[in-house]
């Protein structure tokens, strides 16, 4: 019974195909004439840079506080309601539309200028800064 528990132990012996060090193994590993070459293995592309990264959310910091400007001006309009129901329901949709702005532009500036070099996409974040100002809260705080 000793021989069975022993037996358990190996791997098999020497000819066993799927032994590492076996002569089939060596025999299997010779390349033959009609093997088809393998497939390269794709390049690697390079992320952007920790200074790209960084930028990317200093921006939308940028961005999330001018959603928060938008949105205090919005909650603090103290104006008159409307006398006609579109002008009303118009208005109101503006300012739904102001405050997710700054969101959709920076969605919109990184989803579309993926494949633009990151100057670009820089650029193109810069300029929404720029257009997206809520001036209503910036002449709020002079107004007080």
């Amino acid at each position: 019974m000793s021989g069975d528990d022993d037996e358990a132990l190996t791997w098999g012996g020497a000819t066993d195909p799927s032994h590492v060090g076996s002569p089939v193994d060596k025999k299997a590993k010779k390349p033959t004439v009609d093997a088809a070459p393998a497939p390269e293995a794709p390049v690697a592309t390079q992320g952007p840079s920790s200074v790209l990264l960084i930028s990317y959310g200093i921006l939308g910091g940028m961005y999330l506080l001018y959603t928060v400007g938008w949105l205090v001006t919005v909650f603090n309009d103290h104006r008159k309601p409307f006398a006609d129901a579109v002008t009303e329901v118009m208005y109101q949709v503006g300012e739904y539309l102001a405050i997710a702005s700054p969101a959709i532009w920076f969605l919109s500036a990184l989803a579309l200028t993926r494949r633009s070099k990151p100057i670009v996409r820089l650029l193109v974040l810069v300029l929404g800064l720029f257009l997206l100002i809520p001036w209503p809260f910036v002449l709020l705080g002079a107004q007080e």
